[in-house]
């Protein structure tokens, strides 16, 4: 029976300096198996130099499988859909998104007179714009590029420049989708710093169930993504793999997609 050396916890702080620095420090203390949770999807040389010293990885949260390393993610595109889809179904048809990206791989919004798409890497925050303009453009809706913000997740300041820039769009959306719990906290702040009624004059959505979601008046509605079950999903693929029979125990590629939950709380309602 295989003996597993105790987990060794590390944080990098979305930076890829620190990233590298850690998964060297994992090398050297010869673990038997990695969960990362990469801040890129395409500079990974550092990753590939675990799996090419033969230990295991599987990638949460991103998607890694082009270089046949598992990943585990949530279902980003299609819970945003959902969450756009119930805000349509609401009467809302100016629908804003906001969302945090990462500056080292920043995304390309196109908006055609037909299509409109992202173009980057299959990270969560893409996904989640993907599924917003995947929902207007299946309801018919046009895709307008004022109301829709990605800031670079490292400048705080920027955050609440976006929302306000939304909320100045011509007419005002009568709805916001918040594509993580940075961008939520800082447009709730600005909706309630305004006087603007939630959800009386705009709906809120955010991805993510943070502990004060629940505590501010109105509870917002969320997408809840399920970090314990993904987790677990990692886990388990990672101890799959070390105990792999195959003589490498190395990762296939496989994409484990976890679904999300959406609970409708008091920040959503009729569009006015």
């Amino acid at each position: 029976m295989s003996t597993f050396r105790p987990a060794f916890p590390m944080a990098t702080d979305d930076k890829p300096s620190q990233e590298r620095d850690a998964t060297r420090v994992l090398l050297s203390h010869k673990v038997d198996g990695v969960i990362i949770n990469p801040v890129s999807v395409r500079e990974h040389a550092h990753i590939d130099a675990i799996t090419g010293a033969g230990v295991p990885v599987v990638s949460l949260d991103r998607q890694l499988s082009d270089i046949g390393i598992d990943s585990v993610v949530a279902d980003n595109e299609t819970a945003t859909e959902q969450a756009i889809r119930h805000l349509i179904g609401l009467g809302h048809r100016r629908i804003a998104f906001l969302g945090s990206v990462q500056r080292e791989e920043p995304p390309v919004l196109r908006v055609g007179k037909v299509r409109a798409n992202v173009v980057g890497p299959s990270r969560p925050s893409l996904d989640r714009a993907r599924g917003y303009l995947r929902a207007l453009t299946t309801a018919g809706l046009p895709v307008e590029r004022e109301l829709i913000a990605l800031v670079p997740h490292d400048a705080p300041d920027s955050r609440l420049e976006a929302v306000a820039a939304v909320l100045a769009a011509e007419p005002r959306p009568s709805a916001l989708f918040t594509a993580d719990s940075y961008m939520t906290r800082s447009a709730f702040s600005l909706l309630s710093e305004r006087g603007i009624a939630v959800p009386g004059e705009m709906s809120l959505i955010g991805f993510d169930d943070l502990e004060w979601t629940t505590l501010v008046r109105p509870r917002i509605s969320v997408v809840v993504q399920p970090a314990y079950d993904m987790g677990r999903a990692a886990a388990g693929q990672l101890f799959a793999q070390i105990a792999r029979q195959d003589g490498a125990g190395a990762g296939r590629g496989q994409r484990t997609v976890v679904p999300t939950r959406f609970i409708e709380r008091d920040s959503t309602g009729a569009a006015p």
